[in-house]
């Protein structure tokens, strides 16, 4: 926020109204002096003010009446009686006021020693001490005064500060005669008054537009609402607002809002040398910077920056395995485009927003941030609460005439692997191009349907798959992918679905959670770590084969048990095990032919299965997860380590099985790595039976 000085001479005013009172208020102006000769007489009044003021010049700060006050305007006034180094006089209080009206002290409500101790810098005087230094005052200035005016009248500058609603900036100026004067300053009238041209008075008036006291920003050069301070009560001890409110104007009470509408009256030998040149001359406080830093410190709340850049891959187009692979390249992006990487939602064996659950009921957080040590994650429910945050801030900031805070920028980006595009391109897309629907649950903190709440773009980026096929293709992919996605936008949104690796390297597979390794592991511990493992995909099965494939998968089973010596048998299958719906979201026609080869195989062997075996049993107690549970989600990740750990695993053949199957690759890759770290456990990476 920058401030336009009161006149072309003067110094540049702080930019921050709270250090802008202290400006304005200040002055180095000397005040009218004494002008006889005799320096007994200057010296009667030098000692009455160091009697009162501890100094030769008494410059007292006496706040009148603050409207339905809460405690902290005094306290803010202490704050500021310290910066203009003024005595502060305590008002009256009573009613629940604080204000110079009510008839009882200020130490009728608060303890005065604890306050001291507050403000060890600032002197406080209650209205009795001030009105017997007018008393005495005025007495000296009848006894030495005649044709000389050795004591000259008192100085005063009277202001009359309000909060306002309105657009209008906040201003200092010149105020008319007796402008806003509160009635009981009256009751001074004998010793101070502002109606009697014997005194020099001086009115001024200071608008405050109310935004400018509600941001911090604009506050923090006094610190008056860094952790409020309540005034201690009389006979409790001082109490410290833990909650660090940003101030009394958060509320949805309109009286409490107005809190410091209030009048204050100066007095003083004073602030005569705020000398405006003109009433056109005013001090206003511009809405630019001060503005704009309220959203600064709300991004570096959450991303640690004045800006902040998500990468949102808010639906992954394949299930957990092949999933698990494209968000680690998509992290590799959000590295490259130095971009905060969304966590996006898990469940049903998918990764994407429409998924219930959070990133780390499937993922290991603290394991994926070392593989990750460069990129910043942050959880679906953090990126809602920065919505939040945002949307109040600028529902807050903004009116019909200013919009400080702009509407979200937005790029949403469907980027695809396709067979029939001759060559990769990116280009831009209609609206609402390839928008999933799930994207509507951020409604309406992020609607990309209302103009005023999302400028958004829309682009597409169809990817040839020989461009992902190998090594060197990838290194171009991922240099045209970072440089087309190199923007300013805050968000960017994109619907993926790409099947292979972006980036010529692929990261290691994303750590699961401790809870699914654990029960990986009591199932081991179940199988007295020794069994034979098998992946039996029956989606992808001839179903007719299904008698032959079955014959085949027991002569194998005969064999290993017989030259291995391995007696338990664990099955990984998309079969239904808890109810009619198959383990896979995509497996839907079951028919005899899959009943009958379970059946065959289960009258042979003792078949040993994630549900037989008690795995996920806290889960499996709570509704909640019914659904996760009774189709495709968190047991297939279960399925895939109980397999990884296996003795001997064996999966099936073409026509029983689906060979090019990412979730068998995945348990035989790693399998090849513990072998080739010699891992003595492990009879081999994978077989297939054979179909007899």
């Amino acid at each position: 926020m920058s401030l336009i000085p009161i006149k072309k001479n003067e110094e540049t005013l702080i930019e921050r109204s709270s250090s802008y009172f202290t400006t304005t208020l200040s002055s180095n102006t000397t005040i009218t002096n004494i002008v006889d000769d005799d320096d007994s007489n200057k010296n009667q009044l030098e000692e009455l003010n160091k009697k009162y003021c501890g100094k030769p010049i008494c410059k007292i700060f006496i706040c009148l009446y603050y409207w339905r006050t809460r405690n902290e305007s005094e306290f803010t006034f202490s704050q500021l009686a310290e910066k203009l180094n003024r005595i502060l006089v305590l008002p009256n209080v009573g009613s629940s006021q604080i204000g110079t009206c009510n008839e009882f002290p200020f130490d009728f409500y608060y303890n005065i020693t604890l306050l001291q101790k507050e403000f060890p810098n600032v002197l406080f005087k209650s209205e009795n001490d001030f009105i017997f230094l007018l008393k005495e005052r005025d007495q000296i200035k009848k006894i030495m005064n005649n044709n000389n005016k050795i004591i000259p009248p008192l100085s005063i500058l009277h202001s009359s500060i309000k909060i306002n609603r309105s657009d209008e900036k906040t201003f200092y100026d010149d105020a008319e005669p007796n402008f806003d004067v509160y009635e009981c300053i009256s009751k001074f009238e004998s010793l101070m008054n502002l109606k009697d041209p014997n005194f020099r008075v001086r009115y001024t008036k200071m608008i405050i537009k109310e935004m400018d006291l509600i941001r911090e920003k604009s506050r923090q050069g006094l610190n008056i609402w860094k952790g409020l301070l309540l005034l201690p009560f009389k006979k409790i001890t001082l109490r410290l607002n833990s909650s660090l409110k940003k101030n009394v104007f958060e509320s949805n009470n309109e009286k409490i809002c107005v809190n410091l509408f209030f009048r204050f009256i100066v007095n003083e030998e004073t602030l005569t040398g705020v000398h405006l040149t003109s009433n056109t001359n005013k001090t206003i406080i511009t809405d630019d910077d001060n503005n704009k830093n309220q959203l600064e410190e709300l991004n570096k709340k959450y991303c640690g920056k004045p800006t902040c850049k998500f990468l949102f891959v808010y639906l992954i187009g394949e299930q957990e395995t092949k999933a698990n692979l494209h968000f680690r390249s998509f992290s590799q992006l959000a590295e490259k485009l130095n971009r905060i990487m969304v966590l996006t939602n898990v469940g049903s064996s998918r990764i994407g927003t429409c998924n219930e659950f959070p990133f780390d009921f499937y993922y290991n957080i603290t394991l994926l941030q070392k593989e990750f040590p460069n990129v910043l994650f942050k959880s679906e429910n953090d990126f809602i609460f920065w919505l939040k945050e945002r949307d109040q801030l600028k529902r807050m900031m903004n009116n019909n005439n200013n919009k400080i805070i702009p509407p979200l920028s937005i790029l949403h980006s469907s980027i695809k692997r396709s067979r029939n595009t001759e060559k990769t391109f990116y280009d831009d897309a209609e609206t609402n191009f390839d928008v999933y629907n799930c994207i509507s649950k951020f409604k309406p903190l992020m609607n990309l349907e209302d103009p005023t709440n999302s400028r958004v773009k829309y682009t597409k980026m169809i990817i040839r798959t020989t461009d992902m096929r190998s090594i060197i293709a990838r290194v171009k992919l991922s240099e045209l992918l970072t440089k087309v996605l190199t923007i300013d936008e805050e968000i960017l949104l994109v619907n993926g679905k790409v099947v292979d690796p972006l980036f010529p390297q692929t990261m290691p597979v994303i750590p699961y959670s401790d809870y699914i390794l654990n029960e990986a592991q009591k199932i081991k511990d179940k199988l007295s770590s020794s069994y034979i493992g098998i992946h039996w995909r029956l989606e992808s099965s001839t179903p007719k084969l299904l008698p032959e494939c079955v014959q085949g998968l027991i002569k194998t089973l005969n064999k290993i048990k017989e030259e291995e010596g391995i007696k338990n048998i664990y099955l990984a299958t998309d079969y239904p095990l808890l109810s009619s719906r198959s383990q896979s979201s995509t497996f839907k026609k079951i028919t005899n032919y899959h009943h009958d080869a379970i059946r065959t195989l289960n009258e042979t062997f003792k078949i040993n299965t994630w549900v037989s075996l008690g795995g996920l049993e806290q889960l499996r107690e709570n509704k909640k997860y019914n659904k996760e549970l009774n189709g495709s989600g968190i047991q297939g990740i279960l399925d895939k380590l109980v397999c990884v750990n296996s003795n001997y695993f064996i999966s099936g053949p073409k026509g029983c099985s689906r060979i090019a199957s990412s979730f068998t690759k995945t348990i035989a890759d790693e399998r090849s790595n513990r072998t080739k770290n010699k891992d003595s456990d492990l009879l081999n990476v994978i077989d297939r039976w054979e179909i007899p």
